[in-house]
């Protein structure tokens, strides 16, 4: 999302000691110690004011040393999706972010995790003077009986804590709570999307939730998805401040209090917890089923170990997948120009360039993105923190994925004009057909001429929709393409694309004729994505079809 079109959902109020923390920002700069982060941004420095508040809070600086991020066990033999395809559920997640995180909250030391490693849990009580808690490991899918398994759990006391702290001028609030117990994912926790849920003893209604995206160490599925932890991290209000605004009495000055910097060490909270239970959760249930198997990441792991993307026949991005870095685009690129396919399940993707902020062992601890190529300092200028389309990058994400960013705050209809054999068994609609509330939230469409849409796009959808963040209607396509070498490509040119599978979009309806196009589109889209090249096969070879205006 462009900077200014919307702030974020603020976490709730807190008690005045955490609000007094916004005066101990002088104080902590003040107190600055000596560190360094592991590659810092990779490159080139941050202003003095954000490198001082780095090493006012000790951001750089991990509790505890931990482990290097290769499995230790093995959680995938041949075989165990179909195994845990017929396990009875345990527990049902909600489908839409609960309204406010339960009275014990908390982060993990990574958003993703492989066989073995282990994971500190950071907890604090927030409102109760003393709290044992129920902390339970939930792997997200489609089960008998519900759409979560537990694979672990354990009870622990925790602690009231201090404050988060403001890290400085112009970033995030930090919490920096101790470990209060561990978690290691074992060969019993098969890959997949999980939840750590937290409740406090007797209180099974008052539940926070803490995502992990356990990775594979076996036998690869077809698909890996990429889970979307620095769009979350972008757009996290816990403390009252993200990448988008800080609290205000209105949006302008909202938007001019924004963070530079967004701290890992704080609990999800507000527009980044809509993000993974609107997007992620429902693409992991879906997955599960229609018995469509798949691998997981996150963004920060793909980061840190671009070459886990090798060897999968597709690749499949979440709703809103914005906030990528250099290594990520660059592997993904590298990935569709090696045959591998790739399923855009939203849009907004690939928008803003991010540089990571790591401590010695690799963990994770911040993400800077200032948005203006006059502000950023950083050395290296193919770094700088500006959406990929702008100089200096040049770095069109249309080029890629077909479709270019078109909208914020878009909703309505779409209509029908192609329907591909592949991708339309099964669908009842024709050329023509009007889809009622396809498109929320963000949108994607075909750039103009002289644009980077490839020019062998085939738009499957197409609309012009007004949208808040613009005075003239935009464009909002649903689009496919083959690229040079074979990969296939799919853009699906809404955010509310995987909800409306679901019928669970937080801001609008989705009514059955259109889930069930969606879910059978979605179905159909990564059934045939399951073999690499498929751009390359004779029913998925795209042709030069509707991409002019509708």
């Amino acid at each position: 999302m462009a900077s200014g079109e919307r702030r974020s959902t603020p976490h709730r109020p807190r008690p005045a000691r955490w609000r007094a923390a916004a005066g101990a920002v002088a104080a902590l700069v003040a107190t600055a110690s000596s560190w360094s982060l592991w590659a810092l941004s990779r490159s080139g420095s941050e202003p003095t004011a954000l490198a001082a508040a780095h090493a006012a809070a000790g951001l750089g600086t991990a509790d505890s040393p931990l482990p290097e991020p290769r499995p230790t066990c093995r959680n995938a033999p041949a075989g165990w999706q179909k195994v845990e395809w017929r396990r009875a559920g345990t527990d049902r997640i909600p489908t839409v972010a609960p309204a406010r995180l339960g009275s014990i909250e908390g982060y993990l030391d990574a958003p993703a995790a492989q066989c073995g490693q282990r994971i500190g849990v950071h907890l604090a009580n927030m409102s109760l003077t003393r709290a044992t808690a129920q902390v339970t490991a939930l792997r997200v899918g489609a089960y008998r009986g519900g759409n979560a398994r537990a694979v672990w759990s354990t009870t622990v006391m925790v602690r009231t804590e201090p404050a988060p702290r403001l890290i400085g001028p112009r970033a995030t609030v930090m919490a920096r709570w101790p470990v209060s117990t561990w978690v290691r994912p074992s060969a019993s926790w098969p890959p997949g999307m999980y939840l750590l849920r937290v409740t406090p003893a007797g209180r099974p209604t008052d539940a926070s939730y803490l995502p992990l995206r356990v990775r594979t160490s076996g036998v690869h599925a077809p698909r890996l998805v990429i889970g979307s932890d620095l769009t979350e991290l972008a757009y996290n209000a816990f403390g009252g401040v993200s990448l988008y605004g800080g609290q205000a009495p209105t949006h302008a000055l909202a938007e001019a209090a924004r963070a530079y910097l967004a701290a890992a060490d704080r609990p999800l909270a507000g527009s980044g917890l809509a993000h993974l239970f609107t997007m992620d959760l429902t693409l992991a249930e879906l997955l599960d089923q229609h018995r469509l198997a798949a691998d997981w990441t996150s963004d920060s792991s793909l980061d840190l170990d671009p070459g886990q993307v090798a060897g999968y026949a597709s690749i499949v991005l979440p709703g809103h997948s914005e906030y990528w870095t250099r290594p990520m685009y660059d592997a993904v690129q590298r990935a569709v120009d090696g045959g591998t396919n790739l399923a855009v399940l939203g849009a907004n993707e690939l928008y803003w360039q991010a540089r990571l902020q790591r401590d010695a062992t690799g963990r994770l601890v911040g993400m800077t993105v200032y948005r203006s190529a006059r502000i950023d300092p950083v050395a290296d200028r193919s770094l700088v923190t500006v959406q990929w389309r702008q100089p200096p990058l040049h770095r069109d994400p249309a080029a890629l994925t077909g479709n270019g960013m078109s909208g914020v705050d878009v909703a309505g209809p779409l209509t029908v004009t192609a329907t591909p054999g592949w991708l339309f068994p099964g669908v009842p609609v024709a050329v023509g057909t009007s889809l009622a509330n396809v498109v929320g939230n963000e949108s994607d469409g075909v750039e103009p001429a002289g644009g980077h849409s490839p020019a062998n796009l085939q738009v499957i959808l197409d609309g012009r929709l007004h949208a808040k963040s613009s005075p003239l209607p935009v464009r909002v396509s649903t689009v496919y393409h083959a690229a040079p070498s074979g990969a296939g490509v799919f853009d699906a040119g809404t955010t509310y694309w995987l909800c409306g599978t679901q019928a669970s979009c937080p801001t609008q309806p989705t009514p059955p004729a259109t889930q069930q196009v969606l879910t059978r589109l979605t179905v159909n889209l990564l059934t045939a994505f399951a073999v690499p090249q498929f751009g390359a096969t004779p029913a998925g070879g795209s042709s030069t079809t509707t991409a002019g205006s509708p």
